[in-house]
């Protein structure tokens, strides 16, 4: 009997050895369906992208090379699948007329770009550029597209909704590396500030966006993360809205929301430290633009810089709340400024609005709010071409997200001119188009805060036409 004790204890580890094994196999099985399922459907790609827009920092992101999609494909717009349901999107409650709710979107690869033609024109840049919330036929590479094609060209829109230019900027390096481009147009700049939130803010999401986005190597576990993070990000506005009674893209124009949820409402915010962080942010955007030119050039590539049209009547809070004021010796006198103009504004008194915002503008010229004032005052007062540079002076002085529009702007002329690069001034051209339409402030060009319309579209896609014819 004492001889068999060893052999008990030998069979005993053995099924310690092998009974995870079973287990092994079905994680193994799991994981292999789940590349299959990935490489069908592309989940691993929408999630990383997902967690790209739900992620956020207080400096500003470089490039890293590192895009969601395996070198060297990229991704491209395509037209909408025949019975497509064309739901139109919806922003502050409003559906916007001849838009939809859903968009394709698909690899590509060298290969299939050279087979489609010998002159390749890419679009990269955000959703403007990529056509939110149009169907395909009306965004503007689609049109520049419909143009060249007797020339030869064959026009790509590479561009991504959401991503700033250091993204910009790691796609631009991989069409330079792989594609053999003819012409790179950038339009990006409105999505510097895309991720930014003031340190300590009170809104976060509670989402671990590194880890998840290091566990996402498995494709099972990227599969559970993607449906969490696609069940997050649509209740994200409504769980903040719930905490804080604030909500984005509440009011798309007017006053009254911005004065009703100041920043200082919610968090102590160094708004004199703002002023440095813009400024870094904005020496980042155009190292990230000379990087594109650079790189494009190196592929021989013509590279044609698009500046960004804007709304200029926006409200101040369509995005954050705003300060009141930014200098601290002044910031008592300011704020009593604001809710004094604000009730004079609202009281129909629009000359008093405009004595006490120029007042206050002279102790500290960057609270938005006050500009806004200002635009909406002068123009009840009919005093229009005046109004549409004070709601400039608001979009520029706005803190995060669409803010800093003539500097984003000026940077991209800047770009253009040390580098000798071709320039389509946009912002611009926006601008006289919407005059001769006998508007202001791009009301038709622009549907929203930065998106154009399919006259805008339009407008871009014959201006760039017209640059390219000539080379």
């Amino acid at each position: 009997m004492a001889g068999r004790a060893p052999q008990r204890t030998i069979r005993g580890w053995r099924r310690w050895l092998f009974a995870p094994i079973p287990a092994i196999v079905f994680l193994l099985v799991l994981e292999g369906g789940a590349w299959i399922g990935d490489a069908v459907t592309g989940y691993r790609a929408q999630l990383l992208r997902g967690l790209d827009a739900v992620e956020t920092h207080v400096q500003p992101v470089r490039p890293t090379g590192d895009l969601p999609w395996p070198a060297p494909t990229i991704h491209v717009r395509r037209t909408e699948p025949d019975g497509t349901q064309e739901e139109p999107w919806r922003i502050g409650g409003i559906a916007i007329p001849d838009s939809i709710s859903q968009f394709i979107d698909a690899p590509t690869s060298p290969e299939k770009v050279r087979a489609a033609g010998d002159r390749s024109v890419f679009v990269v840049g955000g959703s403007a550029a990529f056509g939110h919330p149009y169907p395909f036929r009306y965004a503007f590479p689609t049109q520049l597209g419909a143009r060249l094609r007797k020339r030869g060209h064959v026009v790509l829109n590479a561009a991504q909704s959401g991503w700033s230019s250091a993204r910009v900027t790691d796609v631009v390096k991989r069409i330079a590396d792989h594609y053999d481009p003819d012409v790179v147009i950038v339009m990006c700049g409105n999505n510097e500030w895309f991720h930014w939130t003031p340190p300590h803010q009170p809104w976060g999401d509670g989402m671990d966006v590194e880890s998840m986005r290091a566990w996402s190597t498995s494709r099972a576990v990227a599969l559970l993360h993607y449906w969490s993070v696609r069940r997050g990000i649509a209740r994200m506005d409504d769980v903040r809205a719930a905490r804080l009674e604030f909500a984005e893209h509440r009011e798309l124009t007017g006053v009254a929301f911005a004065l009703e949820h100041p920043m200082e409402r919610y968090l102590d915010f160094d708004a004199q430290a703002w002023l440095q962080t813009k400024r870094h942010f904005l020496d980042v955007f155009e190292d990230n633009l000379v990087t594109m030119v650079r790189s494009a050039r190196d592929a021989g590539a013509r590279v044609i810089l698009v500046t960004i049209p804007f709304k200029h009547r926006l409200s101040p809070a369509w995005k954050h709340p705003q300060p009141e004021s930014f200098i601290p010796e002044h910031t008592a006198a300011v704020r009593a400024a604001v809710a004094q103009a604000g009730a004079e504004y609202r009281s129909g008194q629009n000359v008093a609005c405009l004595a006490t915002t120029a007042a206050a503008l002279a102790l500290d010229p960057h609270p938005p709010i006050l500009h806004a004032l200002r635009g909406e005052a002068l123009m009840q007062l009919g005093r229009n071409a005046e109004a549409e540079t004070a709601f400039a002076q608001c979009r520029e002085q706005m803190v995060g997200n669409l803010g800093a529009r003539l500097s984003i702007n000026d940077r991209i002329r800047s770009v253009a001119a040390s580098w000798n690069t071709d320039l389509v001034d946009a912002a611009r051209l926006f601008d006289a188009r919407q005059h001769a339409l006998g508007g202001w402030f791009n009301r038709d060009l622009i549907h929203d805060d930065s998106h154009p319309t399919p006259e805008g579209h339009r407008v871009l896609a014959d201006a760039l036409a017209q640059r390219l014819s000539s080379e």
